[in-house]
């Protein structure tokens, strides 16, 4: 147990007096050292993204006498490691001599992105409408159009005005982003174009059967519907019909026309 790098005499006498002296160095190696490279890859943390696996360490031994052997916490042996989540990793190093020297590191994610685009609304008649999608605690926020027609008052709001929306379904999505990563949610705006029913010009007949002549929606579907007759709709579901066995008197049909969740009636009188 002598300390190292020190020369030490050695002095042998024999039976005779004979003397023989003779100097021994024992050599001491540096104590193992171990630095280390975390890359940053988002501001001040390790991984670029929230639940990412792209951390790394890199670390560099001095001192000690190679060759050197690796064991880290998650088991793996190579000097350099990489594929990391969030977390913390030791690694031990031995050297040829059976030192060894450990060291432990901790890697950051950054915090979880959330998008809220809030929710889905069906429209009637106006084609604008407001989006409420829930502020970003962490990074910025923006409106983009997946489909349909719309333009934003400030796409980069989390509530803003979208107008100039098409017929049908129109699809934005809400993207919150801190410059490297992202999430997002999208939230569907039916807009139903306001239709008008138009069940045709009330007459007078003389017999008993007339053809109904409604006009078609643009939109949308109409149906016949029988108020005050004993008249028989041929086909209800088509605008223009044959009606007959209508009853004496005063006869009254209702033409309704219905797109999404617009509607419109109209009576015809007979």
């Amino acid at each position: 147990n002598l300390p190292g790098n020190i020369t030490y005499t050695l002095t042998i006498v024999d039976n005779l007096g004979c003397i023989a002296i003779r100097p021994v160095f024992i050599f001491e190696p540096q104590p193992l050292a171990i630095a280390s490279v975390i890359p940053q890859l988002n501001g001040i943390y390790n991984l670029s993204c929230s639940g990412s696996n792209d951390g790394s360490i890199d670390i560099t031994v001095t001192g000690g006498v190679t060759p050197f052997t690796y064991l880290w916490s998650n088991f793996a042996t190579a000097q350099d490691i990489g594929g990391l989540a969030a977390g913390n990793y030791t690694v031990t190093v031995t050297d040829a001599n059976g030192c060894s020297a450990s060291k432990s590191h901790t890697l950051t994610q950054p915090p979880l992105l959330v998008s809220n685009a809030g929710s889905n609304k069906v429209v009637c008649g106006i084609d604008s409408d407001t989006l409420n999608a829930v502020p970003p605690t962490v990074g910025t926020g923006y409106w983009i159009i997946v489909s349909g027609n719309g333009v934003f008052a400030d796409p980069n709001s989390a509530t803003t005005v979208v107008s100039n929306l098409s017929n049908g379904v129109n699809v934005f999505q809400w993207v919150v982003t801190n410059g490297i990563c992202s999430a997002f949610s999208q939230v569907v705006i039916t807009f139903n174009t306001q239709i008008e029913a138009i069940a045709g010009s009330s007459q007078e007949i003389c017999e008993n059967s007339i053809l109904l002549g409604a006009t078609d929606p643009q939109f949308g579907y109409g149906y016949w519907q029988t108020l005050n007759s004993t008249g028989d709709i041929v086909d209800t579901a088509e605008a223009i019909t044959f009606v007959s066995g209508l009853n004496p008197g005063i006869n009254s049909f209702l033409w309704t026309v219905i797109n999404g969740t617009c509607r419109d009636s109209s009576e015809l009188i007979i």
